[in-house]
């Protein structure tokens, strides 16, 4: 994650318009600002004027092209993006970032196959990452098959994370309690999640039926969790897993808010990208709590938009069981399904 202490941007704009009064007309210059609005502010509108200007001077420069179609998918526009990521890549063939991020691209917009073409591409590079984060996804995506993801993941060192997910959607609580003893952190997260070990321990307790017990689990994550919220007021992670926690132990009102507020922090008309995470959150609250016609009015959303649901999230996730036989939700469900 990147550091958007208030310090640290400052010190980012002093270098950034130091640079700017040296060289106002050079590509890596005008990329660097492009960056600096990019991740500082999500400001796409800047940073997509600055790349496109770096391209206009430097036709040749990778980087720019490449950040262009980052900012196309952050607006939307996923073929745009595709087609200037497939463009940056023919340009250097053996970057495994630029390649992890087309495969999240072309994950979005549901092209499977594409994406175990590129994965099939890292791994002659040699990057367990991206088979992990984007091969063992696009299979669950695709067809639901927890149990082929999970006993991949459990040949290998490390990803806790990605371990825990499903793991929590096989509900195999033997498992994450393993996965947790392994593991030494007080939370595990990502650019789009954040979960303290507590809520995880929370969840074991309610599958195994100590209800006393995970009702203190989740009192320590929901505790966690409002403390980075002081310190991080506009990190939707934080108010998203809070919704999730809250909704765990029936605190109906304060889920939803936590789960809106994620989503107002972030909307999907921010950022494409990473606003469908928490809609895909609110939904999954609204289903726990169960407010059915909320989550399959959502749910419904988000089975047609870029990064919104896919099949195999639908038909695997316990969190759906309560609305799982609905016809609606079974409607979307088959619509979803990818055509072989």
């Amino acid at each position: 994650k990147h550091d958007l202490s208030n310090k640290r941007l400052e010190m980012s704009k002093q270098s950034i318009d130091r640079a700017m009064s040296l060289k106002p007309n050079n590509a890596i210059v005008r990329i660097a600002r492009g960056t600096y609005y990019y991740h500082g502010f999500r400001d796409y509108g800047k940073a997509l004027a600055d790349y496109t200007l770096a391209r206009e001077q430097a036709p040749g420069n990778i980087s720019a092209i490449y950040r262009i179609g980052l900012i196309y998918r952050r607006l939307g526009d996923f073929e745009k993006a595709i087609l200037n990521m497939e463009q940056a890549i023919n340009l250097d063939p053996r970057s495994v970032l630029m390649l992890q991020n087309l495969a999240g691209s072309y994950s979005a917009v549901r092209r499977y196959e594409n994406v175990n073409t590129i994965v099939k591409r890292t791994d002659d590079l040699g990057s367990i990452a991206t088979k992990v984060n984007y091969g063992m996804r696009s299979i669950y995506n695709a067809t639901g098959n927890v149990l082929e993801v999970r006993n991949y993941l459990k040949k290998i060192e490390g990803f806790h994370h990605s371990k825990l997910i499903y793991n929590v959607i096989l509900m195999d609580y033997k498992e994450i309690n393993k996965i947790l003893s392994d593991a030494s952190a007080d939370f595990f997260t990502n650019i789009q999640s954040y979960f303290p070990r507590s809520y995880y321990r929370g969840l074991v307790s309610d599958g195994l039926g100590r209800k006393n017990d995970s009702i203190n689990h989740f009192k320590k994550a929901i505790a966690h969790l409002k403390d980075k919220i002081n310190e991080y007021p506009d990190d939707p992670r934080f108010y998203a897993t809070l919704g999730l926690t809250y909704a765990r132990i029936g605190e109906k009102i304060k889920a939803i808010a936590s789960g809106l507020e994620a989503t107002r922090i972030l909307p999907v008309s921010k950022d494409a990208l990473f606003g469908p995470r928490y809609e895909k959150t609110l939904s999954i609250i609204y289903s726990i709590i169960d407010e059915k016609d909320k989550a399959l009015n959502k749910i419904e959303y988000l089975s047609v938009i870029p990064n919104g649901f896919h099949y195999g999230e639908l038909l695997s996730h316990p969190d759906f069981n309560s609305i799982r036989n609905d016809p609606r939700f079974q409607s979307i469900l088959n619509k979803l399904k990818p055509k072989l």
